[in-house]
């Protein structure tokens, strides 16, 4: 696996908030981790010191993929061309077009097929700040920020019209309110670990009942939704609930 930082655009935008993301080059059958709960896989880690006046926001990480090894070990993974986070990047208003601006991440991963290799290194991306009213060029990379983008889940709505969040008792009730083909919850990593997790965390039947381990954590993680119709993407919502009265 190699990381590279790359970027939504050719150039930065003065005084908005840009795009740029941490991605790894992987051959098939390899796979990273989601820095949630997982039984064995290591996380991606990263830091990025963004240059003087540059503000960067929170790491947004897309929905990962459930892994099952044999003996019953679940992780959560990121395949070849899934493994990226995109990174916010608030350029200051008073950049100066034409100026190049270094970015640089120190980064540590694990990438797995049969066995696992160790990895860590040194990730560059310069770019230039884009003049007033400059039409920008995407980059090479665009889609795969964009497609990135597009499993990066959004928070649970008040009202959801396709998914029902409940609590019955001390079990967190998931259902589907439209036909799907598939249902899966994967617990973040300051979630309350989840009972059995291995069989209740996934359901071709529409509905998950998870039930917590005891404690005062809340649940968090991501739920997501695959249709039924061929070609449609994922519906994915992060969460994070508590039962009634806060303990378990």
């Amino acid at each position: 696996a190699r990381p590279r930082l790359i970027s939504e655009y050719g150039a930065l935008v003065p005084g908005k908030t840009n795009t740029i993301a941490l991605t790894f080059d992987m051959d098939e059958g390899w796979h990273t981790y989601w820095p949630g709960q997982n039984d064995t896989g290591l996380p991606i880690t990263f830091t990025l010191d963004p240059p003087d006046g540059f503000e960067v926001g929170e790491p947004l990480w897309p929905a990962p993929h459930r892994h099952i090894s044999e003996g019953g070990i679940l992780d959560h993974v990121y395949g070849p061309g899934e493994s990226t986070v995109l990174i916010p990047v608030r350029v200051p208003s008073d950049a100066r077009a034409g100026q190049r601006v270094v970015f640089k991440a120190d980064v540590e991963w694990l990438v797995c097929r049969e066995a696992c290799i160790p990895g860590w290194g040194t990730a560059v991306l310069t770019l230039p700040v884009s003049a007033p009213g400059e039409t920008l060029e995407p980059s090479p990379n665009r889609d795969r920020i964009l497609a990135a983008r597009r499993r990066v889940p959004v928070p649970l709505p008040e009202m959801p019209r396709d998914v029902s969040v409940r609590w019955a008792g001390g079990v967190l009730e998931i259902r589907a309110l439209r036909p799907v083909r598939e249902i899966t919850f994967s617990p973040g990593e300051k979630s309350r670990p989840i009972r059995d997790l291995l069989k209740s965390g996934e359901s071709k039947k529409g509905v998950l009942r998870l039930v917590p381990e005891d404690g005062t954590k809340p649940v968090v993680g991501v739920i997501e939704l695959m249709p039924k119709e061929k070609g449609k993407p994922s519906r994915l919502y992060r969460i994070e609930t508590s039962p009634p009265g806060g303990g378990g």
